[in-house]
């Protein structure tokens, strides 16, 4: 939940941490028994220079069931108070249009002229006169106040309503003109400015309706309407916390036509805003306490109680003192020129002249601003600012005097008495005015611990914590002069207190990579009751960003960050978020290729210590493949593919090119032939040759002698392939034999084939003859 902020209303202080858990309860109590509707809250929400967790709006943020009302109350300046509801806003109903309106009492056995029907409990209210026929004109206002450091939503209203035909007067029954109708709608303004409709409910119907039995033994109606603003396109509305807001709803009832009857009656009862709020984050611009003096009369720094402070949210949760006990001379100077006091301020209309600072020991003469934390509320401290000057004369007794400008300032914090930090040497800003009658200097220095190495301080409100803040001026050596002082203004104290809280578990953060410089988006999960904080190291006191994801600057190498979870001013330990930056690959070499005509084509990258990707286009795209090689589909023309280094830790280099050329090629195909010898077993013989190739894209080549053919498989770009042709029957004729390619084309040669090889008879059919010589 968020943690405490600057604000001028003490309530504030003191709902911040159980806030929640009250308004769930309120919830319960105050839903509507007519209708189980709900109230819907107003609320606003606090923002500073950090993002906090919004509320949740509960019914029961706000309430009036009117049983502690009284007759005319409504009418009075502060209102009818509300019977229940958070503590952490404002809220008042009461009417200021000069209507008429009482209470009824359902006190059972008392039928006086202020008994009447309840919707729920014990009272409601009997509003009038409602006899206008333009909505608007007269109404009740419900108003809630969100002061400046305070978060919210508010979410709707709800009531019950009814018109009855007779209204109890003076003890006996008289004629009501019972209002036609109603609207309900929304106003709001901002830092008392001026007001603004934000949202208008629709015309409704009053709930019309009549009492039974006689004056003296009336049975008051139950029959009560119900309005329900989430039903009438009420839209929620929510503040920052950088501004005191104000919502205020305003019920009217009218006629349909302008009337003067003496009776025009509408009931209310029962309430009820839905909504939240709690104090806006705890942030360094936040003031805690500040005084610009203009309350301050001389020498009141000197007395026991100090100067009392101007504002900030310090009230209900811190006490604060500003005074001097070392005995120096201080008094007040007014922007008045017509006062004897008249001298330089800083922003408003008086400022502090403090003196003697004649030692040159810093921290012998002092001013002290105590800050104490008492047991049981929480506290953080961001440091302090105010503005300072060294005038080299002064305004004493309505004249001028010289003054002993003192050189040099510091200042120092102590916890509980010992000293924890000191700040640096300071020179002061040394201003002239040179006579009494021109204008006091305007030259102000500005002092601010934050640039000037302050520590965050943080107390949990397990015992009492006492600050004091010790601001000094000195000379570089001791001086014994009348005059020798220094002007401060608009001193200011930044931080916030709060009701003390139980430390929350650290968070778990997730480390997250990306490739190559640039911004990260770290994510942490576990603070489900407060605010993630981060930092850029595990003591930083600078907020970098709040809530669950923080995105880091630009970065070029991995970088660890820290996030907490803060609890009002209660903080967890720190879990460590990486932002790991991985290299991103060099960009590989793509290889290209080429082929002559349609077909596929093997292409090659180098270059990549990773995985090889290949893709169809420069960016974007699923991946086609991977490796050192890429076989493309057939194509007709030539195309460009593209290839990328992954690495292992999957980033991707930039792509390149590889090209896939189809070349229009003019191929050249011949044939040479070499003859065997006939086979006398079959008369046949055998050719034998080369086809010879230029540009080939490939394909089928068919060889042919005769009726004889066969075919080769010539592979794109071949220039050699040979050939063996069989089964040619031995005659002795002159033959061709020729080889034919698709997209290519022809060729033949001539030869003469071997002549006849064959037996004299064939086998089988021929005999032995042996022919015998004597």
């Amino acid at each position: 939940m968020p943690t405490s902020t600057t604000s001028n209303f003490p309530a504030m202080n003191r709902v911040i941490h159980p806030l929640n858990r009250a308004i769930r309860r309120l919830r319960s109590n105050y839903l509507l028994a007519i209708s189980g509707s709900l109230l819907t809250a107003l609320l606003i929400v606090g923002n500073t220079s950090v993002q906090a967790q919004t509320c949740t709006s509960t019914a029961g943020f706000a309430h009036w069931n009117f049983d502690n009302a009284n007759d005319n109350e409504i009418d009075n300046s502060s209102g009818i108070p509300p019977s229940g509801g958070s503590g952490c806003v404002g809220k008042v109903l009461k009417r200021v249009d000069g209507g008429s309106n009482s209470v009824y009492n359902n006190t059972p056995g008392d039928v006086d002229s202020d008994y009447g029907p309840v919707c729920k409990s014990k009272k409601s209210i009997c509003t009038g006169t409602w006899d206008k026929a333009a909505v608007f004109e007269r109404y009740i206002s419900v108003y809630i106040t969100y002061p400046k450091g305070v978060k919210g939503k508010l979410s709707g209203i709800t009531f019950c309503e009814m018109a009855m035909a007779r209204t109890k007067a003076s003890g006996g029954f008289g004629n009501n003109n019972r209002p036609e109708n109603y609207r309900v709608r929304l106003r709001k303004r901002v830092n008392g400015g001026s007001w603004s409709v934000v949202w208008t409910g629709s015309a409704r119907p009053t709930t019309k309706t009549d009492w039974t039995g006689s004056s003296s033994n009336p049975v008051p109606p139950t029959g009560w309407g119900s309005y329900n603003s989430d039903s009438d396109g009420f839209t929620t509305q929510s503040t920052d916390g950088t501004a005191e807001v104000e919502f205020e709803f305003q019920l009217s009832a009218y006629q349909n036509s302008d009337s003067n009857s003496s009776q025009e009656i509408w009931e209310i009862d029962e309430v009820d805003i839905e909504g939240c709020c709690d104090p806006a984050v705890c942030s360094p611009t936040n003031k805690l306490v500040e005084w610009d003096f203009d309350n301050a009369s001389d020498n009141q720094i000197d007395n026991s109680s100090g100067i009392p402070a101007s504002g900030g949210s310090y009230s209900g949760c811190a006490s604060v003192v500003f005074k001097r006990t070392d005995g120096g001379s201080n008094s007040v100077y007014k922007a008045d020129e017509n006062s004897g006091d008249y001298g330089p301020v800083c922003a408003s209309d008086r400022s502090i002249c403090t003196g003697t600072w004649d030692s040159s020991t810093p921290f012998e003469r002092k001013l002290i601003l105590r800050i104490t934390f008492p047991a049981g509320k929480a506290g953080r401290l961001y440091g302090l600012s105010f503005c300072e000057m060294a005038m080299n004369k002064t305004k004493s007794g309505g004249g001028f005097v010289t003054n002993n400008q003192p050189e040099y300032y510091k200042v120092r914090l102590k916890k509980n008495g010992t000293i924890i930090w000191t700040g640096s040497v300071k020179s002061t800003t040394k201003t002239t005015w040179s006579s009494s009658s021109d204008p006091a200097p305007t030259g102000w220095g500005n002092y601010n611990s934050s640039s000037d190495g302050f520590p965050t301080q943080t107390t949990s409100g397990s015992a009492e914590a006492v600050f004091e803040f010790e601001i000094t001026a000195y000379q570089s050596s001791d001086s014994d002069k009348s005059q020798e002082i220094w002007d401060l203004d608009e001193l200011k104290v930044f931080g916030c207190c709060d009701d003390a809280c139980v430390t929350p578990a650290k968070p778990s953060a997730v480390d997250v990579p990306r490739c190559g410089p640039g911004s990260v988006n770290l994510k942490a999960t576990g603070c489900t009751t407060g605010t993630l904080h981060w930092y850029a190291t595990s003591t930083s006191t600078t907020i970098l960003g709040t809530g669950p994801t923080f995105t880091t600057p630009s970065l070029t190498a991995t970088e660890d960050y820290y996030v907490s979870c803060v609890d009002g001013l209660c903080e967890s330990g720190r879990d460590v978020a990486r932002a790991i930056v991985n290299a991103i690959p060099a960009k590989p070499t793509g290889v290209g290729a080429s082929r002559c005509g349609p077909g596929a084509v093997t292409l090659t990258a180098t270059g990549c210590t990773g995985t090889l990707s290949w893709y169809a286009g420069p960016s974007g795209g699923a991946s086609l493949g991977t490796g050192s090689s890429f076989t493309t589909p057939s194509l007709a023309a030539t195309t460009t593919y593209y290839v990328n280094c992954v690495s292992s830790a999957s980033c991707q280099s930039t792509r390149a090119a590889a090209v896939a050329t189809i070349q229009t090629c003019d191929c050249d195909i011949s044939i040479t032939a070499t003859r065997g010898d006939c086979d006398a077993t079959t008369n046949q013989y055998t050719v034998t040759g080369v086809i010879s190739l230029t540009n080939t894209a490939g394909g089928t080549a068919t060889i042919t002698d005769g009726s004889v053919t066969t075919t080769v498989t010539i592979a794109a770009g071949a220039t050699s392939v040979p050939y063996t042709l069989t089964g040619l029957n031995s005659n002795g004729a002159v033959h061709t034999i020729s080889v034919n390619l698709p997209n290519c084309g022809t060729d033949a040669k001539s030869y003469t084939a071997p002549a006849e090889c064959k037996k004299v008879c064939p086998t089988g059919n021929c005999f032995e003859t042996i022919i015998r010589k004597n």
